[in-house]
């Protein structure tokens, strides 16, 4: 997993190494390694603003990391760490305004966290390990990839599953799920090298 900050400025990777490193945006290394206890599966960074880039890691020890890389210099950039998933996290997504933080884990959940409280406020049971998420750009709707080769699609205030996308041509897992910009259609990716576009109910 890598990502860029919203400003652009810095760099997020994950790595098998236990390690979450952060690069400026020529590729140079800052400050120290954030580190988990086992591979980190996924990094995310707050686009909503409220926050100095803070940085989301979630990895297979089960455990989600908030820091602040404003302290990448210091001996704990960690500000807090998320726990409740059973097992790896490995796929993390920010709310649009950056209130909730979205989970997916081979646990077969789907958390939603309040970016504030550190609380979980909605736990979702997917029935599936979850390999990939998406949240919409209107926030209101989450979407998931299975390893069984499904799409479902939540409405993320609610809590209530409103579609299943049965990708019967799918030989794999669905690695990459992405939103329209109009929140009406999902592209996939899977483990078998195809690509498909889907219209939502």
């Amino acid at each position: 997993s890598i990502v860029f900050s919203p400003d652009g400025t810095r760099i997020a990777t994950a790595h098998e190494d236990n390690t979450v490193l952060i690069h400026d945006n020529t590729g140079k290394n800052i400050g120290e390694p954030l580190d988990h206890e086992a591979p980190v599966l996924s990094v995310v960074f707050s686009a909503d603003g409220k926050f100095i880039l803070p940085l989301a890691s979630a990895s297979d020890d089960k455990i989600i990391h908030i820091s602040d890389i404003r302290q990448l210099h210091s001996s704990n950039p960690i500000q807090y760490k998320l726990v409740g998933h059973t097992e790896a996290v490995t796929c993390i997504q920010y709310s649009p305004d950056g209130t909730r933080l979205i989970s997916g884990s081979t646990d077969c959940t789907i958390r939603l966290w309040d970016t504030t409280t550190r609380e979980i406020i909605a736990t979702i049971s997917t029935n599936s390990p979850v390999q990939c998420l998406v949240v919409s750009r209107s926030g209101h709707q989450i979407a998931c990839g299975s390893n069984e080769g499904s799409i479902q699609v939540w409405d993320a205030n609610t809590g209530e599953q409103s579609e299943v996308i049965n990708c019967g041509d799918y030989e794999g897992s669905i690695s990459a799920i992405v939103f329209a910009p109009d929140g009406r259609r999902l592209l996939s990716g899977s483990t078998d090298g195809e690509v498909h576009v889907w219209e939502l109910l």
